[in-house]
């Protein structure tokens, strides 16, 4: 049987009544203090917690909506647990930021194996990826759709780290556009339906493919430089012999 202690003379406590909710009240035998001794369930609602959160239940099929259960387990909602950082060394990471409501985005670094790190933040802007980047060493390649907050950090903290830009998600939405300006060098090349680039537009015609194309091989940023643009560069043979 447990004795319960006075915290103040470390005495032993005798049970005192019980206080108007029904809680126990105990009261030292030498000084007199009195006080109420509560249960610590939290382990039991931490299990009650995650095996909700690792099954199929939906809140709203529990009793009263679920309102009882998110009372109980409040505490926990508000845990975030981080990856142990383990010094890995990756040749090629992913890194993403996925955005789950307004002000709410979850940014994500993973190798071609498991996920390394992720960081929740407001916005994917260079502090955020930052406090990401810096727990996780640097790869060789990074792929990601390179945006400015992630080049600012990357440049600060990955800066020998080369860059592959992701633009797979968005030339797949340009077939909605009424029609695409396709730059070359900084120059108009067309302007025009995607219907249209695809039979008389080379350019767009390599980038189409490029991106349909499975396993062909990436174009980089040269380590540490700027963002690496495929239009001005692309039919130049130092830069490919430089990436082989």
């Amino acid at each position: 049987m447990n004795v319960v202690r006075c915290p103040s003379c470390g005495g032993r406590m005798k049970r005192n009544g019980t206080t108007s909710a029904g809680s126990t009240r105990w009261r030292c035998k030498a000084c007199g203090a009195s006080l109420v001794d509560r249960i610590d369930n939290s382990a039991k609602r931490l299990d009650e917690f995650l095996g909700w959160l690792l099954s199929k239940e939906r809140q709203a099929d529990m009793p009263g909506g679920g309102r009882t259960f998110r009372r109980r387990t409040a505490e926990f909602w508000r845990l975030w647990p981080l990856p142990p950082v383990t010094g890995e060394v990756c040749r090629v990471v992913f890194v993403d930021g996925i955005h789950l409501a307004r002000k709410a985005c979850v940014l994500i670094c993973r190798s071609e194996e498991h996920v390394l790190g992720w960081y929740v933040s407001r916005s994917e802007n260079s502090r955020s990826y930052g406090a990401l980047m810096a727990r996780i060493a640097p790869p060789e390649v990074v792929v990601t759709d390179g945006g400015p907050g992630f080049q600012k950090a990357r440049r600060r903290l990955w800066p020998d780290t080369r860059v592959q830009r992701c633009t797979c998600q968005r030339v797949s939405s340009f077939g909605a556009c009424d029609r695409i300006l396709v730059l070359d060098a900084g120059r108009v090349a067309a302007f025009a339906p995607e219907a249209k680039l695809l039979v008389s537009c080379t350019i767009y015609q390599d980038v189409y493919e490029a991106q349909n194309r499975a396993g062909s091989e990436a174009d980089f940023d040269a380590p540490g430089g700027s963002a690496f643009d495929p239009m001005s560069q692309r039919n130049d043979p130092a830069f490919a012999d430089e990436l082989r």
